[in-house]
């Protein structure tokens, strides 16, 4: 029987892509989703409090009209 030695790199690549089955997602979008961790995280800090809205968001986009945008989140909170 021959040994077989996976370098630390492959290895790395095997847990990736078991995480990503796990998941049912592709190995490419682990590496992704792994590669801006911090920025999901961060975005995930910024939304509402009640939490509504982070369960359904699928994307971080940011606005082209942020004072628009703002305003008329003010005006819809307070209906």
């Amino acid at each position: 029987m021959k040994l077989k030695s996976l370098s630390l790199c492959k290895k790395n690549e095997e847990l990736g892509r078991v995480d990503a089955e796990k998941f049912g997602i592709k190995s490419g979008t682990f590496y992704d989703i792994k590669k801006n961790r911090d920025k999901i995280q961060k975005h995930f800090l910024t939304l509402d409090d009640d939490g509504s809205s982070k369960k359904v968001q699928k994307r971080i986009k940011p606005t082209k009209f942020t004072d628009s945008d703002q305003a008329v989140y003010k005006w819809y909170k307070q209906k």
